[in-house]
C-alpha cells in the first residue's frame, strides 16, 4: 500500500482576465467581477498547463474548477531528493488533472483569501528508463506505470493587484494531503 503524502505548496504567480458586471448606484458605477479565467504560471515551466475558471457568486465567495494537462519534462525527470527513482521519479508522468475549489475573501476588496481545493490526477508513463546510483554501483531499469492521485489542499492567498485590474497577480501557499 502506498503511503499518503503531506506537503507544502507554493505557487507564486497567476494571471487572470475578468468579465465584469456594472451597476449604477447614485452617480457612480460599481463594477463586480463574476467570472475569472486564470493560468498559474509557475507549473507551466515544470510540468503542468492548466486553466482555472472561478465564479464569484457573492461579494466575498467564489467557487471554481480547473482542467489541465500534465506532461513529461526531461529537465526535471530525475528526482534529486530521492535515492531510488523507481518509487519516487521526477516529472516523467503524462496525464490530466482536475480541481474544484472554494475561496472566502476577508473583505470586499478581495485582497486576502482562505480556501479549500480538491484535486484528481490521472497519470501514466510507458517504457521509462531510470538509473539509480549508489556509491560506485549503477542500476538501470525500465518501467511502465499508471496512477491516480486524490488530494485536498487548504490555501491562503494574497492578491497583489487591485480587484478591478484585468490582470491578477497573487501569491498563495498552503498545505495539502495526497493519496
Amino acid at each position: 500500500m502506498k503511503k499518503p503524502i503531506l506537503f507544502i505548496l507554493f505557487c507564486v504567480l497567476s494571471f487572470s482576465s475578468f468579465s465584469q458586471d456594472s451597476l449604477l448606484r447614485g452617480n457612480r458605477a460599481i463594477v463586480k467581477h463574476r467570472i475569472s479565467f486564470t493560468v498559474n504560471v509557475l507549473p507551466i515551466f515544470i510540468n503542468e498547463a492548466s486553466l482555472y475558471v472561478d465564479y464569484c457568486y457573492k461579494e466575498r465567495h467564489s467557487i471554481g474548477v480547473n482542467a489541465g494537462r500534465i506532461y513529461k519534462n526531461n529537465i526535471f525527470s530525475v528526482n534529486l531528493l530521492s535515492a531510488d527513482q523507481g518509487p519516487n521519479p521526477g516529472t516523467v508522468w503524462n496525464g490530466w488533472v482536475s480541481r474544484i475549489n472554494y475561496k472566502c475573501y476577508y473583505s470586499q476588496k478581495r485582497k486576502q483569501f482562505v480556501g479549500i481545493e480538491f484535486l484528481y490526477k490521472s497519470l501514466s508513463y510507458s517504457n521509462q528508463s531510470f538509473t539509480n546510483m549508489w556509491r560506485e554501483q549503477t542500476n538501470t531499469f525500465i518501467r511502465n506505470e499508471k496512477a491516480s492521485v486524490y488530494g485536498c489542499d487548504l490555501l491562503y492567498g494574497q492578491r497583489l493587484t487591485p480587484v478591478n485590474w484585468i490582470f491578477n497577480v497573487e501569491f498563495f501557499a498552503g498545505i495539502g494531503y495526497r493519496l
